[in-house]
């Protein structure tokens, strides 16, 4: 297990995604929140972590120059996330123009002047920052779905994070790590990553799935109980 976390640690890093590292550093805090609480001090944990990541932020700057290049940006690019508040307006403009049931869905529906489906013949004239969708998740589902698509979307995510939320209550007693690692990744992957990333619908799927799993498992365990 910590040699499958370290490689999925690692491949986060070397992917460059700047928002994959927040997402990360979002997942790290909570987790080590979660262990450290009754066992250490919150002030100690935080300096702890605070200590471990400085660490592993020099190591990484001093051995990997791809990921040094990527943190050394201009400062337009920090103000416009790296060009996404373009990007964003761009498909905003789309919305407006069909926003109850928005353009199709496909990650190759792009939008020039229009829905247009991205092939090889079209990529020299479409910019490239129009080529790689929208960076954000809830602008996503409103471009291909509308405001059909993203209220049914909202619904199902809503419905999941209070099935959620109830087991992270009822999980409490037994220590909940399962559970609270289905809510770090929901947080990490979805709520902070899906700001600048348009984050595919089966990682909400997967992670409500493992929770539905769990549930039912429960469920069999008690009814087992009762019987005689």
């Amino acid at each position: 297990l910590w040699s499958l976390t370290a490689a999925s640690v690692g491949a986060v890093v070397l992917s460059l995604s700047r928002g994959g590292w927040l997402s990360l550093l979002v997942m790290v805090c909570l987790f080590f929140l979660f262990f450290s609480k009754g066992r250490v001090r919150l002030s100690r944990a935080l300096t702890a972590l605070g200590g471990l990541l400085l660490v592993l932020s020099v190591v990484v700057w001093m051995t990997v120059p791809a990921v040094r290049q990527r943190i050394l940006v201009h400062p337009d690019e920090i103000f416009t996330f790296h060009g996404r508040t373009e990007i964003w307006q761009h498909y905003i403009s789309a919305v407006r123009e069909s926003p109850v049931a928005g353009w199709g869905y496909g990650d190759r529906i792009i939008w020039a002047k229009g829905p247009a489906v991205l092939d090889k013949d079209m990529e020299a004239e479409v910019p490239e920052q129009f080529r790689i969708g929208t960076h954000n998740t809830v602008l996503f589902v409103l471009y291909h779905q509308g405001i059909i698509g993203l209220a049914a979307y909202l619904v199902f995510v809503a419905s999941g994070c209070s099935a959620l939320a109830k087991a992270l209550r009822n999980s409490a007693a037994d220590g909940g790590l399962y559970v609270f690692s289905l809510f770090t990744v929901l947080v990490g992957a979805l709520f902070v990553h899906s700001v600048i990333e348009s984050v595919p619908f089966a990682v909400p799927c997967i992670i409500f799935g493992l929770l539905s799993g769990r549930q039912q498992w429960k469920n069999l365990e008690c009814r087992s109980a009762c019987l005689p």
